[in-house]
């Protein structure tokens, strides 16, 4: 039974073994070490981190052009301009003065869009670039170039303010506050889709070691670079290893 058991144990693949001991900083006390084959340059996990920040922070939103929204404003203000006039002081003959001025307002507001801001997109300034998509046709504009609600609702009492034509500008006021809503709709699907796409692009590499270069020499000091190709040729060693059964030590 013994002799069984000492039969198996050595019949059992043992784990690959990177013989060099190395710490970042510290110098390297082997001999000059030759890559004996060509290997990719594993990055860092703070790397790829900031790969994925950066390429993050590259990725525009996505933004639809609801124009079916704008159009309801349009119809809404129009059909209830009458109803919402009893409430006015004015004389009746102002009426289409009034419902002019109120629709080439909302015409010029719509024109130039509405959006509501989102906070993941304000990491370093209050505006931030976004893809307009109209019918699948695309646009690349800045928050500042629109309107939010709040400075689509400024923007109308400018307006009013600068007609002579308009003397409850207060009233006019209020009642184009009802009809400004976003026509600029994020679209989170979208959006999130492009950015999956690009993080599952990283490359977790950065750049070659070749065969019969020289990784470090006898006597010099294991920098990160250098740390970082030993740590990629012992993981590259023990896959290796792993997959085709090489038990030996490296090198």
């Amino acid at each position: 039974m013994a002799l069984c058991v000492i039969v198996v144990s050595l019949c059992l693949p043992k784990q690959a073994r990177f013989r060099y001991e190395y710490e970042k900083g510290k110098i390297w006390l082997h001999k000059d070490l030759i890559s004996p084959y060509s290997y990719a340059i594993k990055k860092t996990n703070e790397e790829i981190r900031q790969d994925q920040d950066d390429l993050l922070k590259s990725i525009n939103p996505i933004y639809q052009n609801n124009t079916a929204v704008s159009q309801r404003q349009f119809e809404a203000f129009i059909s209830g301009f009458d109803i919402k006039w009893k409430s006015n002081q004015e004389s009746p003959s102002r009426k289409n003065s009034y419902k002019n001025a109120g629709t080439q307002i909302l015409y010029e507001i719509y024109q130039r869009g509405i959006i509501t801001l989102n906070k993941k997109f304000q990491r370093n300034a209050a505006n931030y670039n976004f893809t307009l998509l109209t019918n699948n046709v695309a646009a690349e504009l800045n928050t500042v170039e629109v309107f939010t609600p709040e400075t689509a609702l400024k923007y109308a009492q400018d307006k009013i303010e600068g007609l002579n034509t308009i003397t409850n500008k207060g009233w006019l006021a209020k009642v184009l506050a009802n009809y400004l809503l976003p026509n600029y709709t994020y679209d989170e699907r979208l959006t999130e889709k492009l950015e999956s796409e690009a993080l599952n692009s990283i490359s977790s590499t950065k750049g070659l070691v070749q065969k019969g270069e020289l990784i470090i020499a006898n006597g010099s000091i294991v920098t990160s670079d250098i740390y970082q190709k030993l740590e990629s040729l012992r993981n590259a060693y023990e896959e290796d290893a792993r997959i085709i059964g090489n038990r030996q030590l490296v090198f």
